[in-house]
């Protein structure tokens, strides 16, 4: 009960974050979010920020995929890498506030969590794209990409 009570929270929590305004206003650059949560030793904020890295993953694959040539298969390569080391990553953070929780029990909450922060990040790469033909272009996708690429090399 105690872990769903958590995650429930994790998800109320975030939703003040992740609904309000247009499209890239809704979310704030990890980078300044976690600055603005530095002394924090919740692990609600570590959670936050793996779930958002994982959505922006999610959304660059799904726009990657669409993609047939070489470059993209390297890319993929690189995101699915990332993918997996961002999983591993959430779970054992995950693991601190839920001890008993399974993989499974996990699984189901990153998918709950992180679909809609992938839509809100494909949202912005579609209105980046219309203003400028690139979907990664916005400053917003671009530095959340090096912020969450940063984590990675470090925790991975």
């Amino acid at each position: 009960m105690k872990k769903y009570i958590f995650s429930l929270f994790i998800i109320f929590s975030m939703s003040d974050l992740v609904y309000s305004s247009s499209t890239s206003e809704k979310m704030i650059p990890l980078e300044d979010y976690l600055s603005a949560n530095s002394n924090s030793d919740d692990p609600a904020v570590m959670e936050y920020t793996l779930f958002r890295c994982i959505g922006l993953n999610v959304m660059q694959r799904t726009v990657t995929q669409t993609r047939k040539d070489k470059l993209a298969e390297e890319v993929l390569e690189t995101l699915d890498n990332s993918y997996g080391v961002l999983v591993s990553i959430a779970f054992i953070n995950y693991n601190v506030a839920n001890p008993n929780s399974s993989f499974e029990e996990f699984s189901n909450l990153v998918v709950r969590v992180t679909q809609p922060l992938a839509q809100l990040y494909q949202d912005i790469a579609n209105e980046s794209w219309l203003k400028s033909g690139h979907y990664f272009s916005d400053p917003l996708i671009a530095s959340d990409t090096k912020f969450c690429g940063s984590v990675v090399s470090i925790l991975g």
